[in-house]
Protein backbone atom coordinates (compact mmCIF):
# COMPACT_ATOMS: atom_id res chain seq x y z
CA UNK A 1 0.00 0.00 0.00
CA UNK A 2 1.34 3.27 -0.85
CA UNK A 3 1.43 6.56 1.03
CA UNK A 4 2.32 9.85 0.51
CA UNK A 5 6.28 10.72 0.52
CA UNK A 6 7.98 9.64 3.84
CA UNK A 7 8.01 11.44 6.43
CA UNK A 8 11.56 12.82 7.50
CA UNK A 9 13.26 10.72 9.97
CA UNK A 10 16.02 12.27 12.82
CA UNK A 11 19.54 9.89 12.97
CA UNK A 12 18.99 9.35 16.69
CA UNK A 13 16.60 9.93 19.74
CA UNK A 14 15.44 13.32 20.90
CA UNK A 15 16.34 13.72 24.76
CA UNK A 16 13.33 13.65 26.16
CA UNK A 17 12.82 10.24 25.26
CA UNK A 18 16.31 9.30 25.48
CA UNK A 19 16.11 10.91 29.61
CA UNK A 20 12.75 9.16 29.80
CA UNK A 21 14.11 6.27 28.61
CA UNK A 22 11.58 5.19 26.15
CA UNK A 23 11.61 4.61 22.58
CA UNK A 24 11.42 7.43 20.02
CA UNK A 25 10.18 7.35 16.81
CA UNK A 26 12.28 9.94 15.39
CA UNK A 27 9.98 12.34 13.47
CA UNK A 28 10.34 15.53 12.37
CA UNK A 29 10.24 18.18 13.69
CA UNK A 30 9.01 16.34 16.82
CA UNK A 31 8.56 12.88 18.00
CA UNK A 32 5.27 11.84 18.30
CA UNK A 33 5.83 10.92 22.49
CA UNK A 34 6.70 14.80 22.75
CA UNK A 35 3.86 16.01 20.59
CA UNK A 36 1.77 14.22 22.62
CA UNK A 37 2.49 14.89 26.06
CA UNK A 38 3.12 18.57 24.76
CA UNK A 39 6.61 18.65 25.87
CA UNK A 40 9.60 19.72 23.93
CA UNK A 41 11.46 18.16 21.60
CA UNK A 42 15.18 18.64 20.70
CA UNK A 43 17.96 16.60 18.47
CA UNK A 44 21.43 17.31 19.56
CA UNK A 45 24.28 16.04 18.32
CA UNK A 46 27.24 15.61 20.44
CA UNK A 47 30.54 16.29 19.22
CA UNK A 48 31.40 12.12 19.26
CA UNK A 49 27.71 11.99 16.93
CA UNK A 50 28.23 14.71 14.83
CA UNK A 51 31.98 13.61 13.74
CA UNK A 52 30.33 9.94 12.96
CA UNK A 53 27.27 11.65 11.04
CA UNK A 54 29.33 13.73 8.94
CA UNK A 55 31.55 10.87 8.35
CA UNK A 56 28.78 8.66 7.31
CA UNK A 57 27.58 11.18 4.95
CA UNK A 58 30.83 11.62 3.23
CA UNK A 59 30.85 7.67 2.18
CA UNK A 60 29.74 7.14 -1.00
CA UNK A 61 26.91 4.23 -1.11
CA UNK A 62 29.47 1.85 -3.73
CA UNK A 63 32.51 2.99 -1.54
CA UNK A 64 33.29 -0.58 -0.39
CA UNK A 65 35.66 -1.58 2.45
CA UNK A 66 35.97 -5.47 1.79
CA UNK A 67 39.17 -6.36 1.66
CA UNK A 68 40.63 -8.26 -1.26
CA UNK A 69 42.51 -11.61 -0.85
CA UNK A 70 45.00 -13.03 -3.79
CA UNK A 71 42.59 -16.53 -3.86
CA UNK A 72 39.72 -14.98 -5.59
CA UNK A 73 40.74 -11.25 -6.77
CA UNK A 74 44.56 -11.54 -8.29
CA UNK A 75 44.85 -11.89 -11.71
CA UNK A 76 47.76 -14.77 -12.54
CA UNK A 77 51.14 -13.02 -12.74
CA UNK A 78 50.73 -9.82 -10.71
CA UNK A 79 51.59 -9.65 -7.23
CA UNK A 80 49.63 -10.46 -4.15
CA UNK A 81 48.12 -7.92 -2.27
CA UNK A 82 48.44 -7.36 1.70
CA UNK A 83 47.02 -4.93 4.64
CA UNK A 84 49.46 -2.58 6.14
CA UNK A 85 48.23 -2.06 9.69
CA UNK A 86 50.07 0.44 10.63
CA UNK A 87 49.25 2.73 7.24
CA UNK A 88 45.60 1.86 7.03
CA UNK A 89 46.52 1.08 3.54
CA UNK A 90 47.07 -1.78 0.67
CA UNK A 91 50.45 -2.74 -0.32
CA UNK A 92 52.18 -4.80 -2.58
CA UNK A 93 53.99 -7.83 -0.60
CA UNK A 94 57.65 -7.80 -1.25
Amino acid sequence: RLQGPAQPRARFTCQTCRTRKVKCDKQLPHCTGCLQRNLDCQYLLTPARLRNALEVQSIAPDDSRSILTSDDHTPTGSSEISETSSLGAYQPSP
